[in-house]
This record gives structure tokens, C-alpha cells and sequence, in this order.
């Protein structure tokens, strides 16, 4: 997903990536999920926290797709190896979660050696920086918000939710510079781009719907 995001930013405003990314990934719940559940999709209870969720989510992603063309993907996945890091140490004060020493050996040593595989791009701008270690930040808080509401409401509420606040401030946006696809080509990567945003937030419901950071 970040490859195809490196690679449309070269050829389409930032803006239209980041609408891409989430209009498409909230067509693709309503298609999927919308004959099953009708409007109950996006019946919660707890509307703070799932637009919470959504903004945060929305920051990342605006975030990590801005530092794109000032940063290689390599760098930019780099900083990101951060967010597991991020996540454990807030778990224990936002989530009353207990962490281990074996857990955190475990994300130092993991970090390390993707850190020498990867090998980040030492010249990366000081703003570039900036805008992936915001994303890496948000991210970590939107993991942590999509624990803390694990089972408050269905997983398809959660994912249809991850995607609309994006979708309606971009959607008010994009036109200004907005572009048609320049190929098929194109235009299946966009669709793809949403996609694979969905599907990855349903995987990333399930596992904290199941699972505790110890």
C-alpha cells in the first residue's frame, strides 16, 4: 500500500492520493458491508471514540503520504518501525496494560534488525522527519484507541468508521486538484490503494478484538 502511495504521489497531488486512499477504502466497506447491515454500519456506541479514530487514522495518512516525495520508502518505513515502540509505552498508561522485559527486548532487537535491512537514508529533510514521525505517533494512538473500543462495536462498524472523516474533508478539497487517471493502470492502483486500506484495518480490528499487548 505505501509502495502504491510512493508511486502515484509522483504523478498526482498529494491531496488526491490521500482522497483516493480513503474514499476508496469507504466504497469498498459500503459495498461489502451495506446489503448485509444497511445503515446500522454506522450505528455506534460510542460516535467520540470512532471519530477519534477516524481523525487520527486521517493524520497518519496525510502525514506519512505528504513525507513521500521528500523521503525514500525505504526511510520513511523506517521511521515508522518506531510505532511498536510507541505502542507499548502508551499501552501502559492509556490502557492500564503491563509490559514485560521480554517484550521490550524483543521490539528493540526486531527494530535493529529491520533498521539494518531497510537502511533509512541518513539525509532525509528535517520536515520529512517530522511529518512520518507525526504519522508514526498518530498511528500508534489509533491502534490504541482501536483497543480500547475492541468489542464496543462490531468490527465492519470500526472499519467504515476508519475511513470517513478523511472521505468528507478531502472530499470537499480534492477538486481543486483533482485528476482523471492517466491509464487503466492508474486507475487500478487507486482502487487498490482503498482496498487494501480496508482490508487491512479488518485484520487490524480482529487482532486487537483478540489480543492484549503483554
Amino acid at each position: 500500500m505505501n509502495a502504491i502511495a510512493k508511486t502515484m504521489t509522483m504523478e498526482y497531488h498529494i491531496l488526491q492520493v490521500v482522497w483516493a486512499r480513503f474514499s476508496g477504502h469507504l466504497l469498498f466497506v459500503v459495498i461489502v458491508f451495506w446489503p448485509r447491515f444497511g445503515p446500522r454500519i454506522f450505528k455506534s456506541r460510542n460516535y467520540r471514540g470512532e471519530f477519534g479514530r477516524s481523525l487520527l487514522m486521517f493524520v497518519s495518512n496525510a502525514c506519512f503520504i505528504s513525507a513521500l516525495p521528500l523521503a525514500t520508502l525505504a526511510t520513511a518505513s523506517a521511521i515508522m518501525l518506531t510505532g511498536p515502540i510507541l505502542i507499548t509505552a502508551l499501552a501502559v498508561p492509556l490502557l492500564g496494560e503491563k509490559v514485560g522485559w521480554h517484550r521490550w527486548q524483543a521490539i528493540a532487537v526486531g527494530l535493529c534488525g529491520a533498521l539494518i535491512i531497510v537502511r533509512p537514508d541518513p539525509t532525509l529533510s528535517n520536515i520529512g522527519k517530522i511529518l512520518v514521525l507525526g504519522s508514526a505517533i498518530t498511528f500508534a494512538l489509533y491502534q490504541i484507541l482501536n483497543r480500547k473500543l475492541a468489542g464496543v462495536d462490531p468490527q465492519d462498524t470500526m472499519i467504515a468508521y476508519t475511513a470517513l472523516i478523511a472521505t468528507v474533508v478531502t472530499s470537499m478539497a480534492v477538486w481543486s486538484v483533482f485528476q482523471w487517471p492517466h491509464s487503466l493502470r492508474h486507475l487500478f492502483w487507486f482502487i487498490a490503494h482503498g482496498a487494501i486500506g480496508a482490508l487491512s484495518q479488518f485484520w487490524l480490528s480482529r487482532r486487537y478484538s483478540s489480543h492484549r499487548l503483554q
